[in-house]
């Protein structure tokens, strides 16, 4: 039998991204019983938005057909939403598909792509794929992106500069005054890809402005996704706003039809559902602040965040922690893949879920 590896050098050097099991798989192998409160995976305990779940409906009977390749429709939307033109969306398999895109059309093996520790690993692995030098600075606080740091850290090389704001798994976030501060020095021939994921859950007023900067002729691209406050994980949608030229770029690299027909419409609904965003970031304000005050007394450290998940570092090791309120019927995040051996991340569930995980996590750790 051939032994040969097929796969591309830069692709032996490094694990796949891997998701948590589904917790049926995880009932079965532990022999558990009832529900399992799954707190792993930042998703939206209050569901879809019920505007896309009305479009969703309204399509099923065109599942036959392929979809509109360039997603026209929902690129007008999105761009009369965010005052843009048409040809500065674009629309994506959610927002990780345009993070790909920048390692498939935009790297080459001589480029440098700059971010943070503990942040996205998606930059990580996109950057990886594509035989590019990965370049990182340590955080402010080990929890926060130190935009400083990265402009010390820019050379001829740098091409792209990846800032999630706010990040996952810290959690934290730059303000407006810090990012403009930063884009005032970043080189204009560097692209700066903004990602915005966690915006519709964000409580402070002071927050950046990003689609500023595209106004005034920089190279920066926003993503958002309709996976977390919109509660459209499922249907993998998503888009970014940029410079024209930028987004004609990627758009070349994309498989064809890649936004499918219920992800359109249920985006182009979820656009205008304020109702929804409304009432999930005040759900997610609530029991964050609740996690933390029923958290209040142990031995933990819970750094201040402005997304739908806490990061909590503790005195234990963390695959244990997870692997031990498994057995309770709790599944987390363990951060020990992102050089925090002793932290687990925590989104939201239920009221009645969120109190299962106080108790589990007491018992082991109070």
């Amino acid at each position: 039998m051939s032994e040969r590896d097929y796969r591309r050098p830069p692709l032996r050097s490094f694990a796949p991204y891997v998701a948590g099991k589904p917790p049926e798989e995880v009932k079965r192998e532990l022999g558990l019983e009832g529900p399992i409160a799954k707190l792993a995976s930042n998703e939206n305990p209050l569901g879809p938005s019920p505007k896309a779940l009305e479009a969703i409906r309204g399509v099923l009977d065109k599942l036959h057909m392929y979809p509109i390749d360039n997603s026209y429709y929902f690129k007008q939307a999105a761009a009369e939403h965010h005052g843009v033109t048409n040809d500065m969306v674009f629309a994506a398999a959610g927002s990780v598909e345009v993070i790909e895109l920048c390692g498939t059309c935009l790297l080459e093996e001589h480029d440098e792509v700059l971010t943070s520790e503990r942040t996205f690993a998606i930059y990580y692995l996109t950057t990886w794929k594509a035989g590019a030098k990965l370049v990182t600075v340590p955080m402010a606080d080990g929890y926060t992106y130190d935009l400083d740091a990265i402009i010390d850290a820019i050379t001829p090389r740098t091409k792209i500069i990846f800032v999630a704001n706010p990040t996952n798994p810290t959690g934290t976030w730059v303000t407006k005054a810090q990012f403009d501060a930063f884009m005032e020095k970043v080189p204009t021939d560097v692209l700066v890809v903004y990602d915005a994921a966690y915006h519709p859950y964000c409580t402070t007023d002071d927050l950046p402005d990003p689609e500023a900067w595209l106004a005034r002729g920089r190279d920066i691209m926003v993503l958002y996704t309709f996976s977390k406050a919109h509660g459209l994980a499922g249907i993998r949608a998503g888009y970014a706003i940029g410079p024209a030229r930028i987004i004609s770029a990627i758009n070349q690299g994309r498989f064809p039809f890649n936004m499918n027909i219920p992800a359109q419409v249920a985006a182009i609904a979820a656009l205008g559902d304020t109702e929804h965003i409304e009432r999930s970031r005040t759900y997610n304000a609530q029991e964050l602040t609740w996690f933390q005050e029923q958290l209040a007394d142990l031995d933990v450290t819970i750094p201040p965040s402005q997304t739908n998940f806490l990061l909590i570092d503790t005195p234990a090791d963390a695959q244990w922690l997870f692997l031990e309120l498994q057995k309770k019927g709790v599944i987390v995040r363990p951060m020990g893949g992102y050089s925090m051996p002793r932290a687990i991340r925590v989104s939201p569930g239920t009221r009645e879920e969120n109190q299962r995980f106080v108790t589990a996590l007491r018992e082991l750790i109070g």
